[in-house]
């Protein structure tokens, strides 16, 4: 069958009618006006007779994702199977689907995805998954750590999104991590690794422990026969010894923009989605502060970092570039503001290095300028240790935090950080 999902045309009526359902071709779609996301898909048959079927599909916006998602409602009857019909008037056999229809839109509204309904054999892993999606935006989640969830069953579990959760076995759950980490995986279009096994198995544990909140039948999660590879730090700061190579080698990039995100990155430790999605709103040049409003960990953990004298000289250099953007690193992109900029050979850089590895130069450069541990946290947005009691009565303050911001940027200048 094809995919339900490829429509290669799409046909809008303000009358359907039966008679106009059976004309489709395969590829063509035929929409509900009595239900505006409902509509009736033609796919090609298979074998010498060249058949059609035709199929109704709902399609709905995830409730928390925003994305568009298609669920098929069944196989529409033909004249026979449902008696006599009259080929104008085809509400005996339209009107299950749009009552379906109407139920599922209304779980939609109250922010349940329809794909979560458990069958028969219980959930699946992609009904599963979406009660996960849910769970995590209550408690607060990033969208990016939801996305994560998602890219990992879609690179590397696609093929049991559909399985019931009681199906996957221990054994299964173990060969497909051994499969992932040697890049063995046919089929699927996760390039894999050993980071990518684990973060896949992280997944389904993660999946399966929310799906045992709904059904308390299930079993342990089979992840539990699986053995994680052992996994090192990739991102690791600039040795000391580099850093004067890395400052005069950054502070002589021709590329204005990519300079100015590198130093920025190196002065303030922050994290590449909050660095890259600067708003010129969140600036308070009068303040000399910057407000990160979705940091890692969603908007509870929102912060507001003091800004040293050099990275306020940078911010300003680049509000002064693009007064006219909403984005302090606005990019000709789709998001309208840089992404991710990699060191390439082009831009001359000796010393090896990644926008992350630079949060840890900066968590290097703190400790190393003697800033206290507890500034350190707070200045990276790091969670207070649980076994902290009183940590949490601490509460970040922008005036108390400048002199340690600043003493870190100082320390990076001795080593011949620059404008």
């Amino acid at each position: 069958m094809a995919n339900l999902g490829e429509f290669r045309r799409r046909i809008h009526v303000s009358r359907l009618t039966y008679k106009g359902l059976r004309k489709l071709k395969p590829g063509q779609v035929l929409a509900d006006p009595a239900v505006r996301q409902l509509r009736y898909i033609c796919v090609g048959g298979s074998g010498r007779t060249k058949r059609a079927a035709l199929y109704a599909q709902l399609r709905y916006k995830h409730p928390v994702t925003g994305e568009w998602q298609s669920k098929s409602l069944g196989r529409m009857p033909e004249p026979q199977e449902i008696g006599e019909l009259d080929v104008y008037t085809p509400d005996a056999a339209l009107e299950p689907f749009r009552e379906r229809a109407r139920g599922l839109l209304r779980k939609v509204h109250a922010g349940v995805d329809p794909r979560s309904e458990a069958g028969p054999e219980g959930l699946t892993l992609r009904q599963a998954l979406a009660l996960h999606a849910q769970r995590s935006k209550n408690l607060g989640r990033s969208e990016r750590s939801i996305r994560f969830y998602e890219e990992s069953c879609n690179s590397y579990l696609a093929d049991w999104l559909d399985v019931p959760l009681r199906k996957l076995t221990r054994p299964m759950v173990r060969e497909r991590h051994e499969a992932i980490g040697k890049k063995a995986l046919k089929g699927l279009p996760g390039r894999g690794g050993r980071y990518a096994a684990n973060g896949a198995m992280r997944t389904v544990r993660a999946v399966w422990n929310t799906a045992r909140r709904e059904d308390a039948t299930l079993p342990e999660s089979p992840t539990i026969a699986v053995t994680m590879h052992k996994e090192k730090r990739r991102e690791s700061a600039i040795p000391l010894t580099q850093l004067p190579r890395w400052c005069e080698e950054v502070t002589a990039l021709k590329n204005e923009l990519k300079r100015d995100y590198y130093l920025l990155a190196a002065l303030t430790g922050l994290r590449r989605g909050s660095l890259s999605s600067i708003r010129q709103s969140d600036i308070d040049l009068t303040e000399g502060t910057l407000h990160v409003p979705m940091p890692k960990g969603g908007p509870d953990k929102a912060f507001t970092l003091p800004l040293s004298d050099t990275a306020l000289a940078v911010v300003e250099r680049r509000l002064r570039a693009s007064p006219d953007s909403p984005w302090l690193f606005s990019a000709a992109s789709r998001s309208g503001h840089i992404r991710d900029p990699r060191p390439e050979s082009a831009d001359g850089f000796t010393v090896s290095f990644t926008v992350h590895g630079l949060r840890a130069t900066y968590i290097s450069a703190a400790h190393a300028a003697g800033v206290s541990d507890r500034h350190v946290m707070l200045l990276a947005n790091h969670a207070v240790p649980k076994a902290d009691v009183h940590g949490g009565y601490i509460l970040p303050d922008s005036d108390a935090l400048r002199p340690s911001q600043q003493r870190i940027t100082d320390y990076l200048r001795k080593h011949g950080l620059a404008l």
